[in-house]
């Protein structure tokens, strides 16, 4: 399993975090919503391209099973945290 998951000697690996948040609008058609984030994901292109973007990276080391845990938690959860 160690391998599988890239894991280190210490059964750990490096990650790259990234923190997004929900903000307070939803939009619940979905086509609508698509192709607002089509566009928003073209204008951040086209700014990193221009260089008005840098991106900040965060290392994080964990747990290399750490990719099981959507597989156990919605086992053992009464309430879906997300609807996706």
């Amino acid at each position: 399993m160690a391998k599988k998951f890239g894991a280190d000697e210490y059964g750990m690996k490096s990650y790259v975090l990234v923190i997004l948040k929900t903000g307070e609008t939803t939009i619940s058609d979905k086509q609508q919503r698509d192709s607002i984030f089509a566009g928003h994901m073209k204008n951040i292109g086209r700014m990193a391209d221009a260089g008005l973007l840098a991106a900040e990276y965060f290392s994080w080391y964990a747990s290399a099973a750490l990719p099981l845990h959507n597989k156990y938690h919605k086992k053992k959860s009464r309430r879906k945290a997300f609807d996706t």
